[in-house]
């Protein structure tokens, strides 16, 4: 091997420690972030958690409204929401009886503001 060769493999091996150490502290700025992202989380699932607790504990004895019901491909639903916002549109619950592609689009993805009704 000549002299030339070897100080170009020499370079190239500097080059690839140095992108080494680069990777390497990507690797550590990645790690921090997903473990500051899981605390975030599990923040927030305590929160959701404490919240629908409350909602329920709240809403025991509330008296139920009958919001109606609509039929979907012969299919009875009752409706469980006064009013639903559908991709930034919202859609109360009369707009959703009167509405049928609405109400198929709300049982299709199925989102739990339709109850089928056994």
């Amino acid at each position: 091997m000549t002299k030339e060769e070897i100080n170009a493999l020499q370079e190239e091996n500097s080059a690839l420690k140095e992108e080494i150490k680069n990777l390497k502290s990507e690797i550590t700025a990645h790690t921090l972030t997903n473990e500051k992202l899981t605390e975030t989380n599990m923040q927030k699932d305590e929160l959701i958690n404490t919240l629908d607790a409350k909602l329920s504990e709240s809403m025991k004895g509330a008296p139920v409204k009958d919001l109606g019901t609509v039929k979907v491909d012969k299919k009875e639903y009752r409706i469980t929401v006064p009013a639903v916002n559908v991709e930034g549109t919202v859609y109360t619950a009369e707009d959703i009886k009167s509405k049928k592609d609405v109400a198929k689009a709300l049982v299709e993805m199925e989102s739990g503001v339709l109850v089928a009704i056994d």
